[in-house]
């Protein structure tokens, strides 16, 4: 079931829960925060079929984009969190990902990221900034 439809049938219900902080996502929050990072890849020049990957820890902002991928057709690419630079690297690069999203919490692999993925065009960054990627 796409999103859209459970946010469209039951959007102030609760669509996640961060257990460390307590806070709720509903439905309705859920859909507009992956169509808007949809429509910010889309404008970024993806298209059905291309990649994303995904450098974090598991938390409400990995679901959005989740689903915005899911959404336009993407391909998304999961690299696991406890990974070298070097290691990751190889898998975002082996992936052809066009966008890298990671978080603050893997600030110290994610850092040195950007230098060795020419292909990649895009780096963004959850709650915060570091040198050479955009927040989120």
């Amino acid at each position: 079931m796409s999103i859209g439809i459970q946010a469209a049938r039951t959007p102030d219900r609760a669509a996640m829960i961060e257990s460390s902080t307590g806070e709720i996502v509903t439905y309705r929050q859920l859909d507009e925060r992956s169509n808007r990072f949809a429509q910010y890849l889309y404008a970024a020049g993806l298209h059905r079929g291309d990649t994303v990957a995904l450098f974090m820890e598991n938390t409400i902002r990995f679901l959005e984009v989740v689903w915005a991928a899911r959404r336009s057709g993407l391909y998304l690419t999961a690299v696991n969190r406890y990974l070298t630079a070097d290691e990751a690297a190889y898998i975002v690069d082996d992936c052809d990902a066009t966008v890298l999203v990671s978080s603050r919490a893997r600030a110290d692999v994610a850092a040195a990221l950007p230098g060795r993925l020419p292909r990649c065009r895009r780096f963004l960054i959850t709650d915060g900034t570091i040198e050479g990627w955009t927040s989120y």
